[in-house]
C-alpha cells in the first residue's frame, strides 16, 4: 500500500472506529463508501481520493568515530567526539553549540552559530539544532 493509502486508510480507520464500526484498509483511486451498522443508528461515509504528503526527516546514523560526522546532540569529548572545530553543513537560525566541565558548568560558548570550536579540556559538548550534520574541519 502507498504512503498516501496508509495515511487515508489510518484517517477512515480513526473515523470509522470512532463511529463504533470496522476497519477499512483498501486504498484505491475510487471513492470508498462504508456503512456501519454498530452504532444506534447506520451511518455511510463516503471517502474521495486525496493526495497526501508526507514528510520524514532522516537522522545520520550514529557514527563512532569520534572525528566522523555527527547529529545534533550532546557528545563526551574525546571519546565520542573530537575536539577541534566543527561545521554543520546546513545551518539555522538557532544553531548553536557549547561545551561543558565535569560539573556541567559551560567552559565555552559562542552562541549561534554553524561553526564550533571544542576546546580539549571539555568534557561534554553539544551541537545544537543543525538541519543537516557537524562535521569536524579541524
Amino acid at each position: 500500500m502507498s504512503t498516501s493509502g496508509r495515511v487515508a486508510a489510518l484517517g477512515l480507520a480513526v473515523l470509522v472506529g470512532a463511529l463504533g464500526g470496522v476497519l477499512v484498509t483498501r486504498a484505491s483511486n475510487e471513492p470508498q463508501v462504508i456503512t456501519t451498522a454498530a452504532a444506534a443508528d447506520p451511518v455511510t461515509v463516503t471517502l474521495e481520493p486525496s493526495t497526501v504528503m508526507v514528510t520524514t526527516t532522516v537522522e545520520p546514523a550514529p557514527n563512532e568515530d569520534p572525528a566522523g560526522p555527527k547529529a545534533n546532540g550532546n557528545y563526551l569529548v574525546g571519546a565520542e567526539l573530537a575536539a577541534g572545530t566543527w561545521q554543520c553543513s546546513k545551518g539555522a537560525a538557532l544553531t548553536s553549540w557549547y561545551a561543558r566541565d565535569r560539573d556541567g558548568q559551560v567552559t565555552a560558548d559562542w552562541g549561534a552559530g554553524t561553526l564550533a570550536v571544542i576546546p580539549a579540556d571539555a568534557y561534554i559538548a553539544d551541537l545544537l539544532e543543525c538541519s543537516g550534520t557537524w562535521a569536524r574541519v579541524g
